[in-house]
């Protein structure tokens, strides 16, 4: 059987770089990471330049964000060859002295986060004493390393996150330099004196305490966002066929898959997106809601489907509530965890009456959709806790319930004839491979850093403009210019963009005009 831990001994950063993903996948492989060397129990000095090392400890200081070269061209002027090169995981530019670098089209710059990792502090003696028994390596003090021992611009490999060992969640590349506070490492202080200011030596949380600080270079993920656009074709391609060739509710589909809660103030949840799709054939497919979320539960990581009929309205606990005979919290339909769709089908609901708890979980499922929160009943009092649950609403009118963006939805008269086909043919379209871009796609874009640029002016004029055209009946407030927001970050996001630009405004807003058009123009559903 292959060692995969003789692979880690030997990566460098440009093997690394060759083939980031295979070598992330292999890392997550290994069952367990005592062999990768930890920086709190092995002397630096003992570990080649390029080794892929971990670090334990606490984010003790930000900086602010650097710039570097990605990537960049040199040419030796010994041999007249231009090579391509990277300053990622590294400190410095790895240039030789018959190297000079290129200035052209093709150099790329970029940008890491730096922080100031230290020990844990107040690590107790035998605590350290165990970590170093479990991580200390002894075959690296008897390997001779004078031809590769650090130099003052040395650089390694190693895991953004402060784990445990056994902890093998996914990971970051980020460069590092490591230096002791203690006495009998002094020297390895001195080396690094040019990278680290000393600063930081006397800045540690337990001053009277031995620690070691690190400084730690975070880059950000973009392949995400590079493959984002290919995701979504596919995934806007199959969501068009299952909406009837509806290609609007698509779209507005997909920006409700990877929406969540990115901030709250107050009583505001900024990111919320509950969706109504309303207009469903449901006399000519009375299961049109159940089959479309049969697909949807296959992109999605977690999800729920919940018919709206009066039996379960009547019967169900949505809430959760304390029975203090059992002493035990009585679980509710709505004690989701964070990221669940919940997916209401009101097609399934028919005639007839809501009783008091009826009433009572409409309600409820009507305040976490307009709060995000659920409140717990504690007999004696009630408590309301966060939540951060998508919420799916398919009816044929327009719901009952509150939603943030409602749309009609308006099916071609071909597709509708032909839908069994149609869902077989997505089936068959989706194959394991696809799904798996789509599920990245979907789950990664919640995790993205999403920034408003400052040189906004578009949507300021544009602002201004709806409002002095708008009817004095029906006119255009903040409420509105909050909802284009939201959806705009989701449209940019959903394109592979992490700021928002001029084209993804304006598509923001043909689809809200659009979308209000549709609504304006609705008549009682004839399918």
């Amino acid at each position: 059987m292959h060692d995969l831990m003789t692979d880690f001994e030997t990566v460098t950063p440009d093997l690394w770089m060759a083939n980031e993903e295979a070598w992330k996948e292999k890392l997550l492989k290994l069952p367990n990471w005592f062999q990768i060397p930890l920086i709190n129990s092995n002397a630096s000095h003992n570990l080649p330049d390029g080794t892929l090392v971990r670090f334990r400890g606490m984010v003790q200081d930000m900086h602010n964000p650097e710039f570097y070269f990605e990537q960049f061209e040199v040419f030796n002027t010994v041999t007249n060859v231009t090579k391509s090169k990277s300053g990622k995981y590294r400190d410095t530019a790895h240039i030789l002295e018959n190297e000079k670098i290129n200035y052209t089209e093709n150099l790329r710059s970029s940008q890491r986060q730096t922080m100031v990792v230290v020990s844990m502090p107040g690590l107790n003696d035998w605590a350290q004493q165990l970590e170093d028994k479990q991580n200390h390596l002894k075959h690296l003090e008897q390997q001779p390393n004078t031809s590769k021992r650090l130099s003052n611009s040395g650089t390694k490999l190693k895991r953004s996150h402060d784990e445990t060992e056994e902890d093998s969640d996914a990971m970051e590349v980020v460069d590092e330099t490591v230096t002791n506070k203690e006495p009998k490492t002094s020297d390895t202080v001195n080396n690094t004196g040019s990278v680290l200011s000393r600063e930081h030596l006397l800045n540690f949380p337990l001053p009277d305490m031995p620690s070691k600080s690190c400084i730690v270079k975070i880059y950000d993920d973009k392949s995400v966002l590079k493959e984002a656009n290919a995701a979504r074709e596919h995934l806007l391609k199959a969501l068009t066929e299952l909406l009837l060739g509806d290609k609007l509710a698509a779209d507005y589909l997909i920006c409700h898959l990877i929406s969540c809660i990115y901030l709250r103030q107050e009583t505001l949840s900024l990111g919320q997106f509950c969706l109504n799709l309303s207009n469903l054939p449901i006399q000519k497919y009375p299961n049109y809601a159940k089959q479309l979320y049969d697909i949807i539960k296959q992109f999605v990581t977690k999800s729920y489907y919940l018919p709206l009929t009066i039996e379960n309205m009547n019967t169900l606990s949505l809430l959760p509530k304390k029975d203090y005979e059992c002493n035990r919290l009585t679980s509710g339909v709505l004690q989701l965890s964070k990221d669940t769709h919940l997916v209401l089908d009101e097609t399934k609901m028919e005639q007839g009456r809501l009783d008091a708890t009826g009433v009572n979980n409409v309600a409820a499922l009507g305040n976490m959709i307009m709060t995000q929160k659920v409140e717990y009943d504690f007999k004696y009092y009630k408590m309301d806790f966060e939540s951060d649950v998508s919420v799916l609403i398919l009816s044929e009118g327009k719901s009952l319930l509150p939603s943030d963006y409602h749309l009609p939805l308006r099916p071609e008269e071909a597709s509708l004839k032909i839908f069994d086909a149609i869902v077989e043919a997505a089936t068959y379209y989706l194959k394991e491979d696809i799904m798996n871009v789509i599920r990245k796609y979907l789950t990664s874009l919640k995790l993205v850093k999403y920034t408003i640029s400052e040189d906004l002016q578009f949507v300021e004029d544009d602002f201004i403009e709806m409002r002095s055209n708008s009817d004095s009946n029906n006119p255009v407030t903040a409420d509105d210019l909050h909802r284009l927001l939201v959806l705009a970050r989701l449209v940019s996001l959903s394109r592979g963009l992490d700021t928002l630009n001029k084209e993804c405004w304006d598509i923001t807003k043909n689809m809200e005009a659009e979308r209000l058009q549709r609504i304006k123009n609705r008549v009682a559903p004839t399918l």
